[in-house]
């Protein structure tokens, strides 16, 4: 990270790491990292003007016991209630996954995939609006696995990895839903005037159905990265929100012998 202020920065986050480091409780040590992840984030990733080395510790201390009291809100809202199930996988192949199954059929799913065509760096960050930094990594302590945040290449013929990939993950979900379960989708388009019906044509091969599509609702994004506006500029609309069911199913029928 270049400059005085992301080297202030980059001072702070590397002596909070340090203590981390020295926890000796690996909880209370991915707490901590989650704590220092969340706050560097506010003040580094694609950020006009970064926080000075004092202004992020004050901020590290108050992310800290904000999401101490969040964790102790949750856990009395909670009450004696199931706790939740964390499942990562492929989405693709989540009606294969036994705690998917188990769990029943979900009444809500909530989710916003990638826009197509447009690019969005999910996983590292941008400093002083020069190239993406693998700071996220650094503070989590992860490897970044290569793993395509954005369902294909951006730049192929018609999108035809995004589409397929996205026929794939939500085939999965209708594969464990049925008629009573809801899906909600928050979704963007850089070309919306083949891709948003190309959208809605793969959704319906994935078994879903549009509900009440005359008044679908579309709002700007809050504190959208600045190259995602600029992509996304002229388009009808910056993100709509998408109501679907799956579709009816029907057994298949038997042949009658003769």
């Amino acid at each position: 990270m270049d400059g005085t202020e992301a080297a202030q920065n980059q001072t702070v986050i590397a002596a909070a790491l340090d203590k981390i480091e020295r926890l000796g409780c690996a909880r209370l040590e991915n707490f901590a990292r989650c704590v220092v992840l969340r706050s560097a984030k506010l003040s580094l990733d694609c950020r006009r003007e970064l926080l000075s080395a004092n202004e992020l510790q004050t901020k590290i201390s108050r992310k800290f016991r904000e999401m101490l009291d969040d964790m102790d809100r949750f856990r009395k809202e909670a009450g004696s209630n199931r706790p939740p199930t964390i499942l990562k996988c492929d989405a693709s192949r989540l009606d294969q996954h036994e705690p998917a199954t188990r769990a029943g059929t979900p009444r809500l799913i909530v989710t916003s995939p990638p826009y197509p065509g447009v690019q969005i760096l999910y996983n590292r960050w941008q400093v002083n609006s020069r190239s993406d930094t693998p700071a996220p990594y650094w503070i989590a302590n992860r490897h970044d696995d290569a793993t395509s945040y954005t369902f294909g290449s951006l730049f192929e013929k018609e999108l035809k990895g995004y589409f397929k990939t996205l026929k794939a993950a939500f085939s999965s979900l209708a594969n464990i839903s049925d008629t009573n379960t809801m899906l909600v989708q928050m979704v963007g388009f850089k070309s919306p005037d083949w891709q948003f019906p190309k959208y809605l044509e793969v959704m319906q091969h994935a078994g879903w159905v549009e509900i009440n599509p005359d008044n679908r609702i579309n709002r700007d994004v809050p504190n959208r990265r600045w190259y995602a506006q600029r992509q996304m500029r002229g388009a009808g609309s910056r993100e709509v929100v998408l109501f679907h069911q799956p579709a009816i199913r029907y057994p298949p029928r038997q042949t009658r012998r003769p």
